[in-house]
């Protein structure tokens, strides 16, 4: 016996996968800042290397440049200021020396800014002093020239100024040397930092790539899961059954498969045991069994609820019904064990060559249908017999529209009979279908349009027509009866079904006392609450209700405790085998329970005198058959309340 708790697998697989995404996204995320971080860290020291090969191998190498052009065209002017023996001239050069000395004293100072602090900041000072006491010679040169002195002069400039302008050459060449060293040393920092920045990168963007690669994947995967697969149980959805069905079916392949429409027997009962969680891990347990059985090709699917289809090899179908028939559980909910045996009912088509994925399904979901109706087996076999039925059925709903909208249904007035006064004291509203001149028996088509779900508009259809000939019996000054009306137990699932009922009334204004309800025994055992909350609408509004086929279902009891009821119509199958003695036991007490609940009591198919007598003895006041009258169509029922009284005898 398995045992599992309330958790969706489906559910925590989902929420698995979002985690996984979530820590793909954060990771991501992490690794895309640090790369900033780091690209940014990164270029900031690429930008510091090139500013440093900026600074020393362009900027400093200019000024000392600058310096050393500057020193050697002052030189040439000195020396053709010592040449020329024109004074025009010789004012013309000072000119020309004056302004380069200037411009010698800007360099020299942008180049002492610049250099402050600097490592080689004691090159500049010394250039400097040497240029300062340079030009402090050259001013000595400039007066042995003035006053034409010009062999002092010479000589002065010989053994004075050569020194200094060795000696500022020497020191230009070397700050060059040490400048170019230093610049050799940035590039090959800066090549190192590249070349790390470039690894670095190709580091991150493989993280990146990665990450982004998987969760990529695991997107694709939540996408699969989210198209194509059922969030509940984790196996295929719908969806993907049908596409694997129409590939199958192109392929030429689909008739070597049958396909399976299995469903869980009362899980409405499971469900209200073990609540919403329970009730997926019972769906969740159920899919898993089923899909550990498959074999490669095979699929199993949700299609809601517990409706589940399947599609496997037709050697295997008897196999995979039998490991369906009884699956015993524990299912732990709120820390209790609940224990069940999985029981199945199935559906299953064999599928033929040319058959599409959906033709197999409806006629497996067909098949699993009848089982429902059938005590026989839980599992149906589709046949050539549901194939005409199928037919007879599609045909049945095609003329019933057409019949609808061209008046065919006729609405018949059964009359029920008060057994002391033999008076009519009711009747009940019956559909009859007219076609071609002919009646369709009831049994043709009330079936069918129950089970498509047309029923519900033939009921109010005749509701309708119930409440136009009751205003057109006051209007003519005919006093009608209660008329009762069935409803289906489809009309439950309608969340308005007693404002649709009040709205009809209204429109052509029927009191209350003029109308009854009429639902069957079963509509309570489907959804009691439901029913209970209508027929509390119903009294509440002075509408009798009625219980239909009482003593058929399972319920009964309970129903007369619980619901608010007016009538109890008791089935024509309780006066089988009236001469029985215990019968009339049977009956009479379940007439007298029912009486002293304040109920009204109705006997339905009483057909002779004998019936009508034993039923009058066992105070069952009113009764309805063909000893009375059958159901009559309304000129002669109207007929019937302009002369209520009956004489006992069977009516043609």
């Amino acid at each position: 016996m398995e045992h599992f708790t309330e958790n969706s697998k489906g559910v925590a697989r989902r929420k698995y996968l979002t985690r996984r995404i979530r820590r793909f996204v954060v990771v991501l995320s992490l690794t895309g800042l640090i790369a900033i971080v780091f690209l940014r860290g990164s270029l900031s020291i690429i930008a510091q290397n090139y500013s440093e090969i900026v600074n020393e191998g362009y900027t400093n190498t200019e000024y000392v440049r600058a310096v050393d052009r500057d020193l050697y065209h002052h030189q040439v002017l000195v020396t053709e200021h010592l040449i020329t023996s024109s004074p025009q001239e010789k004012e013309k050069l000072e000119k020309q020396i004056n302004k380069l000395e200037e411009h010698m004293q800007q360099v020299l100072k942008e180049f002492g800014t610049n250099m402050k602090g600097h490592r080689y900041e004691s090159y500049y000072h010394s250039i400097y002093s040497d240029i300062r006491a340079y030009l402090k010679n050259v001013s000595i040169i400039f007066d042995f020239s003035r006053n034409n002195d010009t062999e002092t002069a010479a000589y002065y400039m010989d053994t004075s100024l050569g020194d200094y302008i060795d000696t500022v050459n020497q020191k230009v060449s070397e700050f060059e040397q040490l400048t170019s060293d230093d610049m050799s040393a940035a590039r090959d920092k800066l090549n190192r930092n590249t070349l790390f920045v470039d690894i670095g990168s190709y580091i991150l963007l493989f993280f990146i790539l990665s990450g982004s690669f998987l969760g990529l994947m695991v997107c694709f995967r939540m996408y699969a899961e989210i198209v194509y697969t059922d969030a509940v149980t984790g196996a295929a959805n719908y969806d993907r059954f049908l596409e694997i069905g129409e590939k199958y079916s192109h392929s030429g392949t689909l008739s070597e498969y049958a396909v399976l429409s299995p469903n869980i027997k009362d899980f409405k009962y499971m469900s209200s045991v073990i609540g919403t969680n329970g009730e997926e891990a019972v769906l969740t347990e159920y899919a898993s069994r089923i899909v550990g059985f498959l074999e490669k090709g095979e699929v199993l699917a949700r299609i809601n609820n517990d409706n589940f289809i399947a599609l496997i090899k037709k050697d295997r179908a008897e196999k995979i019904l039998e490991h369906i028939k009884n699956m015993p559980v524990t299912v732990t909910v709120k820390n209790n064990d609940k224990k069940f045996a999985i029981q199945s009912r199935c559906g299953i088509y064999l599928a033929e060559d040319g058959d599409s994925i959906s033709k197999a399904v409806n006629r497996a979901v067909s098949a699993m249908e009848e089982s429902r109706k059938s005590s026989a087996s839980d599992f149906v076999w589709y046949t050539h017999e549901l194939l005409d039925k199928e037919k007879n059925d599609g045909e049945v709903i095609a003329d019933f529209r057409y019949a609808l909208a061209n008046e065919q249904f006729k609405v018949y007035y059964q009359p029920k009979v008060d057994l002391d006064s033999q008076l009519l004291c009711g009747s009940e509203a019956l559909a009859r279908w007219i076609r071609d001149s002919k009646t369709v028996p009831p049994a043709k088509f009330i079936p069918i349009l129950e089970e498509k779900g047309y029923v519900t508009e033939l009921d109010f259809y005749v509701f309708e027509q119930v409440c136009k000939d009751i205003a057109r019996w006051k209007e003519n000054g005919i006093e009608p009866v209660r008329i009762s009306v069935n409803f289906s137990k489809l009309h439950l699932k309608n969340a308005y079904f007693a404002e649709d009922i009040f709205e009809i009334m209204q429109k052509y204004g029927i009191e209350s006392r003029y109308i009854e309800i009429e639902l069957t025994e079963s509509s309570g055992y489907e959804d009691f609450d439901a029913m209970t909350k209508f027929v509390d609408r119903m009294q509440n509004n002075g509408i009798y209700t009625a219980i239909d086929d009482f003593g058929t279902g399972y319920s009964s009891l309970s129903m007369l405790k619980d619901m608010d009821i007016n009538v109890v119509k008791l089935d024509k199958s309780f006066l089988n085998g009236l001469e029985n003695t215990v019968t009339q036991k049977v009956i009479g007490n379940i007439i007298k329970m029912i009486t002293d609940l304040n109920k009204l009591v109705i006997c339905e198919g009483v057909e002779t005198e004998e019936q009508a007598a034993f039923l009058r003895s066992v105070k069952c006041r009113t009764v309805q058959g063909f000893l009375y009258d059958k159901p009559l169509p309304c000129s002669e029922f109207e007929e019937r309340l302009k002369n209520p009284k009956y004489t006992g005898r069977l009516q043609d």
